[in-house]
């Protein structure tokens, strides 16, 4: 590999896409658990209710279980990270407020570990 190249090889990148059988395991997690089809592509701009909050989901889980950035997770959901940071946050404040939601996402979780 050219000199060059090596100073601008970013290695959290090749972590990342090391771990890109976690973003397929938890998207499968959260399509079944919320009925999407086997096919359901997260990066549509379906807004319909129990789509985004299994968009929200998969967000959450993907920052949690991976570490991921928010600027990364974005580019795997093909939205801002602005708008997965938010995402991030319905989901945290959705937990605080219904115990019921928490052991949903809990679940999930273990189930994607």
């Amino acid at each position: 590999m050219k000199p060059e190249l090596i100073r601008q090889f970013d290695s959290e990148w090749l972590v990342a896409l090391v771990r890109r059988d976690s973003l397929d395991r938890i998207l499968d997690v959260v399509r079944l658990d919320f009925r999407l089809p086997a096919n359901f592509d997260f990066s549509t701009k379906d807004n319909r209710g129990h789509v985004c909050i299994a968009r929200h989901v998969a967000a959450y889980l993907l920052r949690e279980l991976s570490g991921w950035p928010f600027p990364r997770i974005g580019i795997s959901f093909k939205r801002d990270h602005s708008t997965i940071v938010h995402s991030y946050e319905v989901v945290a404040r959705r937990m605080r407020q219904n115990p019921q939601f928490a052991r949903l996402v809990e679940r999930l979780m273990a189930e994607c570990k």
